[in-house]
């Protein structure tokens, strides 16, 4: 398997590689795991293995999917049947393919759901995709904002499993919200057994009027993410009010209901907080989201290792990362666990992890209602200066910034005045900005003051992605959707119908093409 997979990659695939449900049970038999119950077939051969265990798999019968090859390799194979083939020569199995056209299409996609719905299908399978067998001719039909045109995907129905309800137990997150999980008597679902599932916040739980002992149906979103869809025994309650635990589960204090009508629709949603500022929770959580991937990308810093620094009074404020791992190298490398190549890679990582965007900066800060999306818009609207941020006391400009309401603003000011029960409040950043090395802004401003909304499918630019990179790098915003603030509307279809070529006719706002875009803004 490692052979072949590495040897796909240097010659310019992704590959993606299943195991068949019958050699999934084996293989985890065989190497000792106990992973039947919770892993999944789709993902078992690439995620769960360690390469010292290569050889154990040796004779595993597993599925292999060569999927898009990469930008920089030149294109050698013409169509689909080409591509099987050279998986088929490096000694996989290609996944199961048929030639169709206008006159048997319809006869193969039902013989494949039938199959699928028999449960006689070997491999894990949520759909099925049609794709045309010129590979070159597929690339020239271009893509839309997020899938290429030249296939189309058919999701199979998810089957839905009766079972009772028993409990909603609810666990703390970083910034104190307190997330409900369902606990219902286990029910096997393609293969695995499934014991629980997010109910994501108290709305959630008010709209399917759950309670312990309710026969719920679940189900498996894409065969991986546990759902509960149905409350059978709704219909039956007259009178219904959800449940909000009185007390934080991790520490015991009080907890609050924060409604929130700022959601972007008619939806109220309403969630539940830990009102005390030193629950361990927020703690670790925000240190846990200090230094990952979307933040800081601290390698080696994972929540067991943060606990143990804790513990040992060699951190407590963000900071302390950047001044107290050097001094106390003796202390780090005898805990439990460490060593002297343990601490040498989060040294390396907290030296790179100094030079960072103000947008990585102030997501890293964990501050409510400010995720990843969030903080690219502040980082812009304060054109990558971290000054112009750290000195704002107000934050009212933000309100000119599309995505960004009033739940924001008012989020920023409670966490410039002290008032959020963080790890670093605003009354602490320029200590620990002082750390770092902000990149400073690319950006040119030939778009600046201008704001474009993109729409349909794209030509010229490989993906909408691209195309908002390239307004951001000239100082332009990209918005969601059309307002009175729009610069133009770009969509390939400047004579569609869709809501919001109509709202830009509406507003007299200009829609171009992707060709006027490039003549008028860019050339």
């Amino acid at each position: 398997y490692l052979y072949i997979h590495h040897r796909l990659v240097a010659q310019g695939y992704e590959t993606e590689i299943v195991c068949g449900i019958t050699s999934f049970c084996a293989v985890s038999a065989r190497l000792n795991t106990g992973l039947v119950e919770k892993a999944e077939p789709l993902h078992v051969i690439p995620a769960s293995y360690q390469i010292e265990d290569a050889l154990k798999l040796s004779g595993t019968k597993v599925l292999m999917k060569a999927g898009k090859k990469m930008k920089d390799v030149k294109a050698e194979l013409l169509s689909q049947g080409a591509e099987a083939m050279m998986i088929e020569n490096c000694g996989m199995q290609f996944v199961e393919s048929h030639c169709v056209d206008a006159n048997n299409i319809d006869m193969l996609v039902k013989f494949f759901a039938e199959y699928v719905e028999r449960k006689g299908y070997p491999y894990p399978t949520d759909g099925l995709v049609l794709t045309y067998e010129d590979l070159e001719y597929g690339r020239s039909l271009g893509l839309t904002g997020h899938h290429p045109r030249h296939s189309i995907a058919f999701k199979w129905k998810d089957e839905e499993f009766e079972t009772t309800l028993r409990e909603i137990f609810w666990s703390a997150s970083k910034t104190g919200l307190l997330n409900p999980v369902a606990v219902f008597d286990p029910v096997e679902i393609d293969g695995t057994t499934v014991k629980r599932a997010s109910v994501h916040n108290l709305s959630y739980i008010e709209h399917l009027k759950l309670e312990p002992g309710d026969k719920i149906t679940v189900y498996k979103a894409n065969m991986i993410i546990p759902q509960i869809a149905r409350n059978l025994s709704a219909e039956k309650k007259m009178l219904y009010t959800a449940k909000a635990p009185a007390v934080c589960p991790v520490c015991g204090g009080k907890t609050k209901i924060v409604i929130n009508n700022n959601t972007g629709s008619n939806e109220v949603i309403k969630t539940v907080y830990c009102e005390n500022e030193m629950c361990p929770s927020k703690q670790i959580g925000q240190w846990t989201h200090f230094v990952s991937r979307d933040a800081l990308n601290i390698m080696g810093l994972g929540e067991s290792q943060i606990i143990d620094l804790i513990d040992e009074g060699i951190l407590t404020t963000f900071s302390d990362l950047f001044t107290n791992i050097v001094p106390n190298k003796d202390k780090i490398v005898d805990l439990e666990g460490w060593g002297e190549k343990s601490y040498n890679l989060i040294v390396d990582s907290i030296v790179k992890a100094r030079k960072t965007t103000l947008a990585n900066f102030i997501n890293a800060l964990s501050i409510p209602w400010v995720g990843k999306s969030t903080a690219k818009l502040i980082a812009s609207y304060y054109e990558q200066d971290p000054e112009r941020f750290l000195f704002d006391s107000d934050f009212g400009g933000l309100k000119d910034i599309d995505g960004i309401g009033e739940t924001v603003i008012e989020s920023l000011r409670d966490w410039e005045n002290g008032n959020l029960p963080l790890i670093c409040s605003g009354k602490d950043i320029e200590y620990l900005a002082s750390f770092f090395e902000f990149e400073k802004s690319k950006t040119g401003d030939r778009l600046k003051g201008m704001t474009f909304v993109i729409t349909g499918s794209l030509q010229h630019y490989e993906n909408r992605e691209a195309m908002v990179a390239v307004i951001e790098s000239l100082g332009g915003k990209v918005s969601g959707s059309v307002s009175s603030k729009t610069t133009a509307l770009i969509n390939n279809d400047v004579n569609s119908t869709s809501g919001k070529n109509k709202k830009a006719k509406e507003l007299s706002i200009p829609i171009i093409s992707e060709e006027d875009f490039v003549r008028e803004y860019i050339e």
